[in-house]
């Protein structure tokens, strides 16, 4: 079997029972490969769609991310302790964790390693059935090297560029009570990576026999290599006058520095039987009408680390609140990487403590998804001590993991999304049909008629509910988060049932009615639709409602 980088997957895809017209073709294995093991690949479907798969079946990536590194630094908490988080992201309706841990935590000394950390967080995972992303900050986070985020002999020993501000050199870019020193290392430097290969191949190793131990559950599906790597050459380059042997480097210098510390990271996790899809964030693309804030870097260098050999996905970090903004920068980012699995990484609160919080936060993940777009909550729950600071972007309370007042409305959207899980992550965005996302935040009155290329609905709330309807393999998939109803034409329909989507598998859980071709919302239920027929094609339009 063989990973080919966003190629067709060959695994037994066309056996689901979901019958996936839209998939692309199986490719049979490579017999030299017959020794690794596929926890997560993306598919390009014939459509030009993107699947993420687990063990080579539909699986929609709807996450939530845990700084499990602040918690140890910040919090000084213990690796312990850190169940409650995984459980809770399984009580908010995601399916991954993306959890960041230090290089430090694993080689506690030079060439010695300890997993424990690792075999807690994928234990967690495994018992409360929540998929793992691991978070490799390794030496580039936000554009710096932090001292707390690696070994002391890596801090210590692999050189840095020189830094000048206001034409006097500084030792460092900040002391900083979260992350220690802050500085600008050579992640390039040839003794570095082979340091970083030799400790990401053992990390590797161990998960391989830790998911063999369990005859491989699949918790680990995917790793993010470094973090808003584009901060170094498109923000510190603009902060400080950075130089190597007393000649300021270039932009272009930059990225190529990161291009060949990513590839090499990035082969070293692939090099392992176990094979994970790897991927990295960024921050904003620079598309047009997104406000000064729209970020830093070029969509020209986003491609760039696409075409890599052993990255799999860039997406980006929008902090858009605004549904009609985000919709345009995923679209953005579809048309410049067109093979690209398009994800958002962060999306968390913009502006100050207590200003637009998750204001709309159940719309951002309805309007990413019905785009084929995968979504990671920032974050689930923030580090004591960054709230307390006043920077903290949970959707649940840090000292007692309550919720705050837009939590529920998330979690309901999740829940629902879940529920049709398989469904969302394959089909066409023409054939989903969302409802109150093509305002900047929604409304709370709202009675339009949205076209798939069958089916015609007409959705109404006056509690300024959002909604979803899904037409795949025959059925229509719909719910609202609060009251509403839905009115269904162009067709005939039938066997109106209330469940949700084991995998592939439907399970009922209950019977609901169509009176007139409507349906009155429960706000709770997701609902499948028999489609007995359809009058003629319409002309999808599904589109023009989402931001």
């Amino acid at each position: 079997m063989k990973f080919f980088k966003k190629a067709i997957s060959w695994l037994l895809f066309g056996m689901l029972a979901l019958g996936c017209a839209a998939c692309g073709e199986k490719k049979e294995p490579k017999e030299e490969n017959a020794d690794k093991v596929f926890a997560s690949s993306i598919q390009k479907n014939a459509d030009g769609t993107e699947t993420f798969l687990v063990g080579g079946k539909p699986f929609l990536y709807l996450g939530a991310e845990s700084r499990f590194e602040a918690y140890t630094n910040c919090d000084k908490a213990e690796y312990t302790n850190y169940e409650k988080y995984v459980k809770a992201a399984k009580e908010l309706g995601c399916n991954v964790l993306a959890v960041s841990v230090d290089w430090a935590d694993i080689e506690i000394e030079k060439d010695v390693y300890d997993f424990d950390c690792i075999n807690k967080i994928l234990g967690y995972g495994y018992k409360h059935g929540v998929k793992i992303d691991l978070l490799w900050y390794s030496a580039l986070m936000c554009g710096d090297s932090h001292e707390w985020h690696l070994p002391d002999y890596i801090f210590e020993e692999t050189p840095r560029y020189e830094i000048y501000m206001n034409g006097v050199e500084q030792p460092y870019i900040a002391d900083s009570t979260n992350y220690g020193i802050q500085t600008l290392l050579r992640i390039d430097n040839a003794e570095f990576m082979k340091r970083e290969t030799a400790v990401v191949e053992a990390l590797m190793a161990h998960v391989y026999e830790w998911e063999e131990a369990r005859e491989f559950p699949f918790v680990l599906v995917g790793v993010q290599v470094y973090n808003e790597v584009d901060a170094f050459p498109e923000k510190r380059l603009e902060q400080y006058s950075v130089s190597l042997g007393g000649e300021k480097i270039t932009k272009d210098q930059a990225w190529k520095t990161i291009r060949t510390a990513m590839n090499n990271c990035a082969k070293a996790f692939k090099s392992s039987p176990y094979q994970v899809v790897t991927r990295t964030n960024l921050l904003r693309p620079d598309c047009a009408d997104l406000g000064a804030s729209a970020g830093f870097s070029p969509i020209s260098r986003a491609v760039e680390l696409a075409e890599m050999e052993y990255l799999d996905a860039v997406g980006y970090d929008p902090y858009l609140n605004d549904l009609n903004k985000l919709k345009q920068s995923i679209e953005y980012y579809q048309k410049n990487l067109p093979a690209n699995f398009t994800h958002i990484a962060e999306n968390g609160r913009v502006g100050s403590k207590g200003e637009g919080e998750y204001m709309n936060g159940e719309g951002e993940i309805l309007l990413s998804v019905s785009m084929n777009t995968g979504y990671i909550l920032y974050e689930l729950c923030s580090p004591v001590k960054f709230d307390n600071e006043g920077y903290g972007q949970g959707v649940l309370d840090p000292a007692t993991l309550e919720d705050y007042s837009y939590t529920d409305k998330i979690r309901k959207m999740c829940k629902a999304l879940q529920k049709v899980g398989a469904v969302a992550a394959l089909v066409n965005p023409s054939e989903f049909a969302a409802f109150n996302i093509d305002s900047s935040t929604g409304k709370e009155i709202w009675n339009k008629t949205v076209n798939t290329s069958s089916v015609s609905f007409k959705f109404t709330t006056s509690t300024g509910a959002m909604g979803f309807a899904i037409v795949y393999g025959g059925y229509i998939y719909a719910y609202s988060q609060g009251a509403a109803t839905l009115t269904l034409s162009n067709g005939t329909f039938s066997g109106v049932e209330t469940g949700y989507l084991n995998a592939t598998e439907w399970v009922k859980t209950g019977d609901g009615t169509l009176s007139d071709n409507v349906l009155s919302f429960d706000g709770e239920s997701v609902y499948r639709i028999k489609i007995d027929s359809v009058s003629g094609a319409l002309t999808s339009d599904t589109n023009l409602y989402k931001g």
